[in-house]
């Protein structure tokens, strides 16, 4: 087992764990809304287990740019802006990137089996809203242009809400960010992705993950970075992963 699935698997069963807890013990929210809480989880694990390789793009969101930038020992990171161009909500949006030879060839960088849920998928996106999304690998990727394809959702959110659980985050001390969850809704594996540009061109991307953000909990993870942000500062992005 590889170690980027075992450490999926640790960060899902902490989810499960904690969502098992509550549905036996809690008594605020109902037995039903826990167990689809869990249910999502549990079909997230299953589809990280198999790799992602989107072929046809989603019509209703829209990629505005990628960038691919380059770190130090081979590391790489590509950074994809997008516009979710439905009048509803959209979630468990997959997403391939890679890199385009002259020749046309497309090396994908995210098609492995057993990735983060999150580096192969983006979390939720409002109507009309914009998000950064960012994958981070440790292989070398060949020379071409970056590009990135997102598919229709992979699951669908019955009657997704239009306002999302907010999420705010904001720079800590350098290398650091903390993320707050002020909603009223637990929020899982919850990914906060980093970028930072200048003159329109992204020099540094990063992600890092939270296991378990409870309602008007706030965490401050590390986040690191492939490539230098040098003075520019970072713009960060962290979509909800449950909706109710």
């Amino acid at each position: 087992m590889s170690a980027a699935r075992s450490a999926d698997r640790r960060l899902i069963g902490v989810v499960l764990g904690a969502l098992t807890l509550t549905v036996l013990t809690g008594c605020v929210e109902t037995t039903q809304t826990k167990s689809a809480r869990i249910e999502v989880q549990d079909n997230r694990l299953l589809a990280s287990e198999e790799p992602v390789r989107v072929a046809r793009a989603d019509g209703e969101v829209s990629v505005l740019g990628v960038a691919l930038v380059h770190g130090a020992g081979g590391r790489v990171a590509v950074a994809v802006r997008l516009r979710n161009d439905a009048a509803r909500s959209l979630t468990d949006l997959p997403i391939s990137v890679g890199v385009r030879a002259p020749d046309g060839r497309i090396t994908l960088l995210n098609a492995q089996a057993n990735l983060p849920y999150f580096q192969t998928h983006i979390g939720a996106v409002a109507p009309g809203s914009q998000t950064t999304w960012v994958f981070t690998g440790r292989s070398g990727a060949p020379a071409g242009t970056p590009v990135a394809l997102v598919g229709a959702p992979t699951f669908t959110v019955a009657a997704a809400p239009a306002t999302l659980p907010q999420i705010t985050t904001a720079p800590a001390t350098p290398g650091r960010v903390t993320i707050t969850n002020r909603s009223g809704i637990p929020q899982y594996a919850l990914t906060v992705y980093a970028s930072a540009e200048a003159a329109g061109r992204v020099l540094a991307a990063g992600q890092a993950a939270v296991a378990e953000l409870a309602p008007g909990a706030r965490a401050t993870v590390a986040v690191p970075l492939v490539g230098d942000a040098g003075t520019s500062s970072l713009q960060l992005d962290a979509p909800p992963t449950l909706l109710r």
